[in-house]
């Protein structure tokens, strides 16, 4: 199976201009400031090369800061109020609701180790993440509260004193924008960068200085430059957990053989099929399996039962209705359960499913429990690009990619026939004729997912 997708093409090309340049030793003011964008620059030729139109009707709650919650988080801002620890763990914003409470699947396994080995450790979290009242982690957990000062300060330095280019990196810029005919505005995102790490970079090593701790755990380290750069030179050991898929296309993880700035001393990953995909030379790993998805593969039993489980993505929430709509139609015999995004549980993009004019056999799902409850009632799961793609072939699922979005992301493990892709009804009838077994075998969900 060849592969011609914008991000293939994208991240190939990058790469080769990497090298070219040497793109991560170059500094602008002592900032290695490639590094910082690499990943938001990319994805922005990505999506204005392959011209995606996305819908944009989802909103996102504010945050409320005058809320009681809001003010509960001010009184434990760590900025003001640090604590002394051994071990910091910087937690996933979005949360899943488990057992009653919300928790956050990554680290929740690591923080109970910690608890019961009796390590001191602290939880940093955004202000603005979604937690509740009060849970067994609720003291030990501190909100990070951004700074009004250091925001106005970023929005005067990029308004009156614009940054200057060398005549090489400009042409460069410009011509790798020619090559896939769009427009960026690259100075702007590499001169906001620059400052946002000054910033972070300074706020985090005095925050962590003071805390005397020896290690950070963090999830998603790309974005989070100047808090990896303040934390190595307060001394701390970095270490991130994985939190989602990674491919060798994924350009907050692949690099070329050169050392990377900014980058995490350690991450734990699932299984090796994600080690095999990553330069591991540049990085210590360690596999430690997802461990919150083995406990509920063990321990899940759901009456829930569905014969197609269509898994919404939100920026691609009209292709995905409009396929729940044609299998409905085309299969009136099968369930199909249509589960939303955790971001899509607004009035308003509720009002969006009851105006659609859905068939009798769709249910469409608002649920806030774990979608492991759904993947394992179901037979097959389609869905775009989605982490709960490759988490569904724990549960035994058929998987299906729908889209050249998912194709990109996932073609590996659809080159290696763990996944489907489809592209129209036929090709979803061809599968449903095949009743051979779909259970994957041992040694892939070793390799996957580390049990």
């Amino acid at each position: 199976m060849q592969n011609n997708s914008s991000l293939i093409i994208v991240a190939e090309y990058i790469c080769e201009m990497e090298e070219k340049h040497g793109l991560f030793t170059h500094q602008i003011d002592g900032v290695y400031w490639w590094k910082l964008i690499r990943d938001p620059f990319s994805r922005m030729l990505v999506k204005s090369y392959s011209k995606k139109k996305q819908s944009n009707s989802v909103s996102k709650k504010a945050s409320k800061l005058l809320s009681l919650d809001g003010i509960r988080k001010f009184t434990k801002n760590v900025k003001c109020f640090v604590k002394k620890t051994d071990t910091i763990i910087m937690e996933n914003p979005r949360k899943i609701l488990y057992d009653g409470v919300y928790i956050d699947p990554y680290t929740d396994d690591l923080v109970s180790r910690l608890r019961d080995s009796r390590v001191n450790y602290q939880i940093y979290q955004p202000y603005y993440a979604r937690v509740t009242y009060k849970d067994q982690y609720d003291e030990k957990r501190r909100y990070i509260i951004p700074s009004i000062s250091e925001y106005i300060s970023r929005k005067l330095v990029l308004k009156f004193h614009p940054l200057e280019l060398d005549e090489n990196l400009v042409a460069m810029f410009e011509q790798l924008l020619e090559r896939f005919n769009t427009k960026l505005d690259y100075r702007y995102l590499i001169h906001n960068a620059i400052i946002q790490f000054r910033q972070d970079e300074k706020a985090y090593y005095s925050l962590f200085k003071r805390s005397k701790a020896s290690e950070l755990y963090l999830i998603c380290s790309y974005g989070k430059e100047g808090i990896i750069s303040g934390a190595k030179k307060a001394g701390l050991k970095v270490i991130e957990i994985q939190h989602g898929l990674i491919t060798r296309y994924h350009l907050g993880y692949c690099f070329p053989n050169d050392s990377v700035p900014y980058f995490p001393d350690q991450i734990h990953l699932w299984g090796d099929y994600f080690k095999q995909v990553m330069n591991a030379e540049l990085i210590e790993t360690k596999i430690s399996g997802n461990q919150y998805l083995k406990n509920c593969v063990n321990q899940i039993s759901s009456e829930f039962k569905t014969d197609i489980l269509i898994i919404s993505q939100p920026s691609r929430r009209d292709i995905l209705v409009a396929l729940a709509r044609g299998i409905a139609d085309t299969f009136p015999g099968l369930k199909v359960t249509y589960r939303t995004h955790p971001i899509e549980h607004s009035e308003e993009a509720k009002k969006f499913y009851q105006d659609s004019i859905l068939p009798e056999n769709i249910e469409v799902v608002f649920s806030e429990d774990h979608v492991y409850e759904q993947l394992y009632g179901s037979d097959i799961v389609i869905g775009c690009f989605s982490t709960v793609l490759i988490e569904a072939l724990a549960f035994d699922c058929q998987v299906c990619v729908y889209g050249s979005d998912g194709l990109e992301l996932l073609f590996e493990l659809i080159s290696e026939g763990l996944m489907t892709y489809i592209e129209t009804l036929d090709d979803l009838n061809t599968l449903l004729g095949n009743k051979a077994s779909h259970k994957i075998l041992e040694d892939t969900r070793l390799r996957l997912f580390g049990f």
